[in-house]
């Protein structure tokens, strides 16, 4: 069942914790199950565009990803204090960019691209737990990513600091920098420190979007979510 248009990115962000992954694995289940051709970031970057390093390099030649390319690294050395890790994020944030936008050029079979950590939270993990030094860099970076990609739905995912704690210690894998944190008081700490931070991303990218927003609560069953979800995708 083919829309006969450019794939719907929907994008999922939130603290860690929060459930981005359930539920986005609930709407992927969901739509398939309704007969759309759907994929995930993560199938289009490991199975269907397969990356390569060489790739990446040839795409700095264009003038728009370069652009993009540059405003993470200058988020990346502006965020004090200077962390070497923060270069990887920086990368991880380009290789996102780069997949998604291929895929909407190359592979307009898809009905849905559904991201479950997507481009807020590529920034936010760059930035981390520390403060936005240079808010215009991340407005920059937001700008390039979201040009030329036609729709995209971003999906906030709430959820009270206490809880996303408590999920974050029920973890079976530790798959974060904040699942490592052993003391309930920093963890606390951290997560406060993130929700203000990826709030302020997220009423920079709410403009670019064209209201184009949906808030998740998560402290309501999955179900719900899910609901909430499909009605404002109109399937």
């Amino acid at each position: 069942m083919g829309l006969n248009q450019t794939a719907i990115l929907v994008e999922f962000n939130g603290l860690p914790g929060c459930g981005k992954t359930t539920i986005a694995n609930e709407l992927l289940e969901e739509l398939r199950s309704l007969g759309y051709a759907v994929a995930t970031h993560k199938e289009l970057l490991h199975h269907r565009v397969k990356v390569k390093k060489l790739d990446l390099f040839k795409s700095l030649l264009d003038a728009r990803n370069r652009k993009f390319f540059n405003a993470s690294l200058l988020l990346c050395f502006s965020t004090r204090p200077f962390k070497l890790g923060r270069i990887q994020y920086a990368r991880n944030a380009y290789v996102y960019y780069y997949t998604v936008h291929i895929c909407r050029k190359e592979r307009k079979e898809y009905d849905f691209i559904i991201c479950d950590q997507g481009l807020l939270q590529v920034i936010l993990s760059i930035i981390h737990m520390d403060k936005i030094n240079k808010p215009k860099t991340v407005q920059k970076m937001l700008e390039d990513a979201f040009a030329g990609l036609g729709t995209v739905i971003l999906v906030n995912c709430k959820v009270k600091i206490d809880t996303a704690k408590e999920r974050i210690r029920l973890r079976k894998l530790k798959c974060g920098r904040l699942d490592y944190i052993t003391e309930d008081e920093k963890l606390v700490s951290a997560l406060t420190r993130q929700e203000c931070c990826l709030e302020t991303i997220r009423n920079m990218a709410s403009n670019l979007v064209e209201g184009n927003v949906l808030e998740l609560d998560m402290h309501h069953v999955v179900d719900k979510n899910l609901q909430t979800i499909l009605k404002r995708l109109q399937v």
